[in-house]
């Protein structure tokens, strides 16, 4: 091993073995989440678009919001708007106020199905993380909360 090798930063190999952490754990969740989904027939996506055109009610969000509040393209959010459309989650309609813009509004089965999940939903959620006591679950959405604004921050704002 030369020289330089052996006089690593002891704080760098911390950030880099924090960062693999967080990047594995997140990969488990998501994982345990999607057999979560699949006995829904839903994905994550689904069923994250299903509870924001939910929450939407009556009147709707447009799918440039539905969109940017799931961070997701245009093209990619028309194509997942059409494929709920077609299993009558959820129901495109013109905005009248814009008739260039389209709206997607929850259909009577979007409101059952996601009736039926919501509970089962917060319970399996809830037990997740039932081995972390309030004070930790609480420090570790604090520390959550500010690694994501100083990422965003620093390597994502233009």
């Amino acid at each position: 091993m030369d020289e330089e090798s052996k006089e690593l930063d002891v704080n760098n190999i911390s950030s880099l073995r924090l960062l693999g952490l967080i990047s594995k754990t997140s990969n488990i969740v998501q994982q345990v989440l999607n057999k979560f989904y699949k006995d829904f027939k839903l994905s994550e996506t689904q069923f994250a678009a299903l509870y924001l055109v939910y929450l939407a009610g009556e009147k709707g969000i447009t799918l440039s919001t539905l969109g940017e509040k799931m961070n997701v393209t245009r093209a990619n959010i028309t194509t997942l708007v059409d494929r709920m459309a077609s299993r009558g989650l959820i129901e495109r309609i013109s905005n009248e106020s814009d008739r260039r813009s389209i709206k997607a509004v929850v259909t009577d089965k979007g409101k059952e199905i996601f009736k039926s999940i919501l509970p089962q939903y917060e319970e399996f959620t809830s037990m997740l993380l039932n081995f972390l006591t309030e004070n930790e679950k609480q420090r570790f959405h604090e520390l959550l909360l500010k690694i994501q604004e100083e990422l965003t921050k620093n390597y994502l704002d233009s």
